[in-house]
């Protein structure tokens, strides 16, 4: 295949012709197996062009088509008033439907249903169900006439639609159109009005269609790297995967299946991330050279500012932002590192509060110690003894940053939970207590024992020593399964 920078396809190569029948073939050998006869050339014309057309809109369609061609062959008064015996019967569907005389397992097992009282209609559906037969409809060809190999040119629009496409009889001067495609705003083909003399409803098997997507002949639907559009509805057959597109100023985004914001006319999203910037669209051209979900804006209403004026815009960094985009949501659910650690406490309803704990840094692998003081106010059943262990967030490479103030709160009977966030601890005064979530942040579960029982309930605001630097990974990462992971994960992040 062969591509413009933008990437429009604007040829193909396609390998010799490797198919069943042609569908004119079909067609015949269908009513003759049937029926006896050749169709006429009313009938031929109508199924061939019928077959064509549904052949265009994909695998599905096709087979569809063919089944119903069955169906009305063996379901006419001329078929019907053949009255043939149940062996005729099996032994027609076998030469209109598979083309070819009855196997013996077959013959027996479709008479025998039918002696004992299974219907016709029922046995004729399993031939034109059959993946003998749609196998052979799936290799359907519009002819066959040309087995040599060839080059086809597609013509497309400035969304990247492929609106006809050309031979390459470059030898005798002939090339012509072969195929034509039109199509309502959100990529449906056009057929009403359309004439097969004039190339529409002729396959020319190639998968780019609409906006730059391909388009899958067993579904008939478009594809793009994330997600699928379904022409027909005009929309995604799954939400959008970055959840950051959505903006309140913009009631569209948050139509989580919606195509182009609805607005098919002036844009395409042949990625399938598809965001509107908050705020709305930039009036300036020259500020789409920095990333927005859209990938390709061929229209720009209304130019450069002052020129009425219809430009083509390309966000060449668009798709690789995205993909950071969406990488940068993941990574912050990763956490920086965990940290394990034992403290007891004193008061019932209040009082000191003290321990240690040991930091494993998923970033760096760097292993740190700290011991910790501080109080607490709640119940704490006059002593009280926890073990805890908890991930942490927004630590730095060598979890210095771990020490100084926390403020946090904890619950529990046997076994509870606990969050805390740096702040400015006991040593600036009131204020200090207030949590800083942009900071480190650290968040667990914890189990313990108080004198008096009971759930233990209390907020705490500690200070953290400076870090006992226990070296890389500190022997920790490699005993636990449960570290290993995050810690790769936190690499591929960086």
């Amino acid at each position: 295949m062969v591509y413009n920078v933008f990437g429009q396809l604007l040829a193909v190569y396609e390998t010799g012709a490797s198919c069943y029948k042609s569908i004119s073939q079909f067609v015949s050998d269908f009513y003759q197996g049937a029926l006896g006869h050749a169709p006429s050339s009313t009938d031929q014309s109508q199924w061939e062009n019928t077959l064509t057309q549904a052949q265009s809109q994909g695998r599905s369609q096709l087979i569809a088509a063919a089944q119903s061609l069955g169906n009305t062959l063996f379901t006419s008064t001329e078929y019907i008033n053949r009255n043939t015996s149940n062996a005729q019967f099996v032994t027609d569907l076998y030469a209109g439907y598979l083309g070819r005389v009855p196997d013996g397992p077959g013959y027996d097992y479709y008479t025998s249903a039918l002696a004992s009282g299974t219907s016709r209609t029922t046995v004729r559906n399993g031939f034109a169900y059959s993946p003998e037969f749609q196998n052979d409809v799936g290799q359907l060809c519009v002819s066959t006439s040309s087995p040599s190999a060839d080059y086809k040119y597609v013509l497309s629009d400035l969304q990247g639609t492929t609106r006809a496409v050309m031979n390459n009889n470059s030898t005798s001067d002939t090339s012509m159109v072969i195929a034509r495609h039109d199509y309502l705003p959100f990529g449906e083909e056009i057929w009403t009005g359309r004439s097969s003399s004039n190339a529409y409803g002729k396959t020319d098997a190639i998968r780019l269609k609409y906006g730059l997507t391909e388009r899958d002949d067993a579904t008939g639907l478009d594809h793009t790297w994330w997600r699928k559009l379904e022409s027909f509805s005009g929309r995604w057959t799954t939400p959008d995967p970055y959840n950051g597109s959505m903006a309140i100023g913009d009631p569209q985004s948050f139509n989580r299946f919606a195509y182009t914001q609805n607005d098919p006319v002036n844009f395409i999203d042949p990625s399938g991330l598809d965001d509107n910037p908050p705020g709305g669209w930039p009036t300036d051209p020259s500020a789409y050279g920095y990333a927005y979900t859209w990938t390709w804006a061929p229209f720009y209403p209304g130019g450069s500012p002052g020129q009425g004026l219809h430009g083509m815009l390309l966000d060449v960094g668009d798709f690789a932002t995205s993909l950071g985009k969406i990488k940068q949501k993941i990574c912050a659910a990763v956490p920086s590192g965990r940290t394990v650690g034992a403290s007891g406490a004193l008061g019932l309803l209040g009082g000191p509060v003290g321990g240690g704990e040991v930091v494993i840094n998923y970033n760096s692998g760097q292993v740190s110690a700290f011991a910790f003081g501080g109080a607490q106010v709640g119940w704490n059943g006059a002593a009280s003894g926890t073990v805890s262990s908890g991930f942490v967030y927004g630590l730095n490479d060598s979890n210095s940053n771990y020490s100084g103030g926390f403020t946090g709160v904890s619950g529990a009977a046997a076994v509870g939970g606990f969050v805390q966030s740096s702040s400015g601890g006991l040593t600036n005064g009131a204020r200090g207590v207030i949590p800083n979530p942009r900071g480190v942040t650290v968040g667990g579960v914890s189990a313990g024992a108080s004198l008096l029982g009971g759930v233990k309930f209390a907020g705490t605001v500690t200070h953290y020593t400076q870090p006992l630097q226990l070296g890389r990974w500190g022997g920790l990462i490699g005993l636990s399964p449960l570290d290993a992971p995050f810690y790769s994960a936190r690499q591929l992040c960086k």
